[in-house]
């Protein structure tokens, strides 16, 4: 069995922006490791966050950044 490896997000350049931490409902956009344009998640940012990390370990992605 192979050991499955975790999804980090990352939410720096987001709070640097904002000046906050990432909450509430609507359009988050993700940036994954090897793909220059974001994919966008409805909701709320934890549903947005999991449906985000869900498609990472599908491509097999460690590290996602939450967009600004």
């Amino acid at each position: 069995m192979t050991k499955k490896s975790a999804v980090r997000v990352y939410t720096e350049q987001y709070e640097f922006s904002h000046g906050k931490k990432p909450r509430g409902d609507g359009r988050w956009a993700f940036y994954f490791d090897g793909e220059t344009d974001p994919r966008f998640f409805d909701g709320t940012y934890t549903e947005a966050r999991d449906q985000a990390k869900s498609y990472a370990a599908f491509k097999g992605v460690t590290q996602v950044k939450v967009g600004s």
